[in-house]
């Protein structure tokens, strides 16, 4: 490319980053022109940093013309009109034409969009910042409510984007590096988006998960009252005792409220009861799938059985044939589907069978159990899926 004009609209973090990285790539005989309708630019995630006090406005504060040192063109104008199909961009008083167009406004925020949003603080933008740091010395008691605007995200695995660059031949890591891979492999690999919990379903999960810590909790304890019968005076034994019995009472009271939580509120009340008609799944089982497992009932049996993390993992090469394992899923959800897949295979008259065949043909406890615990959540899955309770089977299709 040589003698071209590269026009960027917008004087934002994404219009700098392209007007540097440009004029280092590009001889001097390209133009390169930012537009924007600010002289300045203000470093956005920063102005977090003013509100608390922690920066000032001057300080994450630049000029925008100070990029004509570097060789690059700057004009503060507003836009009025674009002609894409003859390359020219027409601002207040003057007309650009252009080779090559580079977009970056950046989104405006709309406080009108929102009843009563214009009059609350938002920092945003440097006035909003500013405003809350004024403020906040003169709160003394109240009440203060943060609003998030709910955006499209995705929940990867750190190890699947590091892997992603060690393909593209990229050792090193940097913020910078970091962010342009994750940038890739977003754009490329197209992650599922991921759905936030709403309140509701975060105090389900909220309480499953303070009830799990207090199980561990009691099995921390017990194991130490244990250890007292090696100590026959021991002086803490009654304080470990009464730790034991609190922890007892705390666990049967979430266990209560549980149960309460999920018979208020309606959304549940079908699949709890689905849930439950399988022998081997309990209530507290039949909790946390509602709350960590949301999905289940929506995807096919491969897909929630990997989810899970319950899917055996092909490790072939040509003829050989390596030992397949499970790994991954939802640590939360694979500990309750343990417990329930060992009591099924005691209790439920399809399961007991199927886990006795495994260990007849020589899979070991472990093996024969995880193969259970994968044989449950797809039973599960098919049972919301389908809106179709348990059913015991016949002796002949046992």
């Amino acid at each position: 490319m040589a003698g071209k004009t590269v026009l960027i609209l917008g004087g934002g973090t994404g219009g700098l980053v392209a007007a540097n990285r440009l004029r280092r790539a590009l001889d001097k005989e390209n133009r390169i022109v930012l537009v924007d309708r600010s002289p300045y630019y203000t470093l956005q995630p920063s102005l977090s940093w003013v509100m608390l006090g922690q920066r000032s406005l001057p300080r994450i504060t630049r000029d925008l013309r100070d990029l004509r040192k570097k060789a690059i063109e700057v004009k503060t104008a507003e836009i009025a009109s674009l002609d894409l199909a003859n390359k020219k961009v027409q601002l207040a008083k003057e007309e650009l034409a252009y080779d090559y167009l580079i977009i970056a406004l950046g989104a405006a925020y709309s406080d009108a969009e929102v009843p009563g949003l214009n009059r609350a603080w938002t920092y945003y933008h440097p006035d909003g910042a500013d405003g809350i740091h004024e403020e906040l010395p003169l709160f003394s008691s109240g009440r203060i409510v943060l609003a998030a605007a709910a955006l499209p995200l995705s929940l990867v695995q750190p190890g699947r984007v590091r892997k992603f660059a060690g393909a593209q031949g990229r050792a090193a890591k940097t913020d910078v590096i970091d962010a342009h891979v994750i940038a890739q492999f977003a754009a490329q690999m197209a992650p599922t988006p991921y759905t936030l919990p709403d309140a509701v379903q975060r105090g389900l999960m909220l309480l499953v998960a303070r009830r799990r810590q207090i199980d561990e909790m009691l099995v921390a304890e017990r194991q130490r009252l244990d250890q007292q019968q090696l100590f026959p005076d021991s002086p803490v034994r009654a304080d470990v005792e009464e730790t034991v019995a609190y922890l007892e009472a705390k666990r049967h009271d979430f266990d209560q409220q549980l149960h309460a939580y999920v018979a208020a509120h309606p959304r549940w009340t079908e699949s709890a009861a689905l849930l439950r008609s399988v022998p081997g799944v309990g209530p507290i089982t039949t909790a946390t799938l509602l709350a960590f497992l949301p999905e289940l009932g929506t995807l096919t049996r491969q897909e929630i059985a990997a989810l899970v993390g319950v899917a055996p993992m092909n490790a072939d090469s040509g003829k050989w044939r390596g030992q397949r394992h499970v790994r991954g899923g939802r640590a939360m959800v694979r500990r309750v589907l343990y417990m329930a897949a060992l009591a099924a295979t005691r209790h439920n008259p399809w399961l007991r069978p199927f886990f006795e065949r495994l260990r007849a043909r020589g899979k070991t406890g472990k093996q024969a159990l995880t193969a259970c615990m994968r044989k449950l959540i797809v039973l599960l899955n098919s049972i919301l899926k389908t809106k179709q309770p348990w059913q015991a089977p016949t002796p002949a299709t046992a």
